[in-house]
């Protein structure tokens, strides 16, 4: 079947959503992964939920805004694993949907490049965000604004199909998150509601191509583009001359030595363990645990001066 010529109504779709530890895409880490099923234009109760622990501390300012804490993810799966499992439950012939959808993918490619990974290729994600601002006229096009929309329509109820499989969670569950926000389960079910007002009001006779004919091929999205290596002559700077062992330190997981003049610390030669190059932006990026700080941070390339064995 090609997906973006059925209907609505023939389509299955994965809503989903991620917590992070902070709001740029290149360097923050998941720390939450929910999604929940909808069946045409009908929202199940069949939902993926689960924590992953990351490589930072979750700061205290990113736990204001989800509530997540180091407690919380001490005892959970790393990122990737939590990402193949939700990429299974999901299966491959979902379509996927997601409120701001870029964001959410560009935490997801920052996983899998720092796994030395391509994402799955061939998967179509639909951006909420996009397809409200096409075809809804809001105060503001947040979730919540949304969310509250849908709330106050009079002539629109979202309907709620319960299932009995292993990964159906009840309609008073679903009713309990649909009364929070800011984290991934319950921001998952609000993009579902605003996804089956929206498909409503298009049409759910209609298909995603009519969709994009109508609204622009803005309404999708895919993985942004990472770079797993550093692009021989092109950074623009002297890049250091032993720039090699930084990448055989990443394949073999070994420590480095290095003087870096961007840190608080000064110019001290340092030991890291690098995780990760990447380029964005037009600067070039070290993503690496530094013995120092005791967790995992990034590090402007032009400014590592020289690097060494440890």
């Amino acid at each position: 079947m090609d997906l973006k010529k059925a209907s609505f109504e023939e389509l299955e779709f994965v809503v989903f959503d991620t917590e992070t530890t902070g709001i740029y895409t290149m360097s923050a880490w998941p720390v939450e992964l929910a999604g929940v099923r909808v069946s045409g234009t009908f929202m199940t109760d069949r939902v993926y939920q689960s924590l992953c622990r990351p490589d930072v501390i979750i700061t205290p300012e990113v736990t204001a805004v989800h509530g997540i804490t180091d407690d919380d993810v001490r005892d959970s799966p790393p990122p990737m694993e939590v990402i193949d499992s939700f990429f299974e439950w999901a299966g491959k012939d979902a379509v996927f949907v997601a409120h701001n959808a870029p964001f959410d993918l560009g935490i997801l490619a920052t996983a899998y490049r720092r796994a030395a990974r391509r994402p799955p290729q061939g998967l179509i994600f639909l951006d909420t965000l996009e397809i409200a601002h096409q075809l809804l006229a809001a105060p503001s096009y947040g979730l919540s604004t949304l969310a509250k929309v849908v709330a106050e329509s009079t002539s629109y109820q979202v309907p709620l199909i319960g299932c009995v499989s292993h990964d159906a969670v009840g309609h008073d569950r679903v009713m309990s998150e649909l009364n929070c926000f800011h984290r991934a389960l319950a921001d998952s079910l609000h993009t579902a509601v605003v996804f089956c007002f929206l498909i409503n009001m298009f049409g759910s006779g209609r298909s995603i191509s009519d969709l994009e004919a109508q609204c622009g091929s803005d309404v999708t999205a895919d993985f942004p583009v990472q770079l797993p290596r550093m692009p021989k002559g092109e950074a623009g700077f002297d890049m250091p001359p032993n720039l090699w062992q930084i990448e055989q330190a990443i394949e073999k997981s070994s420590d480095v030595m290095i003087v870096y003049s961007g840190g608080r610390a000064g110019m001290p030669a340092r030991k890291i363990r690098p995780v990760s190059m990447y380029g964005h932006g037009g600067k070039y990026y070290v993503e690496a645990f530094c013995y120092i700080s005791g967790f995992v941070k990034t590090f402007r390339l032009d400014r590592i001066s020289k690097v060494w064995e440890a």
